[in-house]
């Protein structure tokens, strides 16, 4: 994929040829009026990576609250269902948009935190499921 990047430098314009075969675009978000940028796109593959490894951890860090707030409120099964659907939805996104994006070590760390947060929902429907069965048989075996 072949990309012209133009320059500008003491008003004079260049045109440089960049031939980069991964590169990732997008539109920032336009609260300030002194630059009117309407995309955005990366080059540098380090750059690249670090971004999408915020932009995942930022998406990571919002899962977390909601499947804890999840959890929390609601202790049946169709809860623990519907943090494995979130979950499953995460890492689809990881893998289909992001995966050739990151660095083999970044995206490992985002696979192992899924895998973390699975057992955890796992482990809170197991205690759950525990607790209600301790409940229904009037306490102590």
């Amino acid at each position: 994929m072949t990309k012209h990047l133009l320059s500008s430098v003491n008003q004079t314009k260049k045109v440089i040829k960049v031939q980069k075969s991964i590169t990732y675009s997008f539109s920032p978000n336009s609260n300030t009026n002194s630059v009117n940028v309407k995309k955005i796109t990366i080059y540098d593959k380090d750059f690249l990576s670090n971004y999408v490894s915020y932009k995942l951890e930022k998406r990571f860090q919002e899962l977390l609250i909601l499947i804890k707030k999840i959890l929390e409120d609601d202790t049946s099964e169709e809860s623990s269902g519907r943090c494995i659907d979130l979950i499953n939805q995460y890492e689809d996104i990881l893998e289909n948009k992001y995966k050739h994006y990151l660095k083999i070590k970044k995206y490992q760390m985002f696979i192992d935190k899924i895998m973390l947060l699975r057992k955890y929902v796992d482990v809170n429907t197991i205690v759950n499921e525990e607790e209600l069965n301790y409940n229904i048989s009037g306490g102590r075996r």
